[in-house]
């Protein structure tokens, strides 16, 4: 899982990251997006992303920080980049 700041040109672009995304889903790698950065980002006026606008690949989580925590109870390792 990374958590990086978000990325609103990927979505909808056609684009190599979209294709290379597209690409690591169908190897199994699960893509998730932070509903309530969804929600500020558009709340602020920076840009607003609707969950629909997302691939189908990318999976929305209520927040991104329960999602990180959930995986280190796993056993997954947090680096933070």
């Amino acid at each position: 899982m990374s958590n990086v700041k978000p990325r609103p040109h990927l979505v909808g672009a056609s684009s190599d990251y979209m294709e290379n995304m597209e690409l690591l889903a169908d190897r199994g790698i699960q893509f998730k997006a932070c509903r309530n950065t969804l929600k500020k980002l558009c709340a602020v006026g920076s840009v607003c992303i609707t969950e629909d606008a997302l691939p189908a690949f990318v999976e929305v989580v209520p927040a991104g920080i329960s999602e990180i925590v959930r995986k280190q109870r796993e056993g997954y390792v947090y680096v933070k980049p």
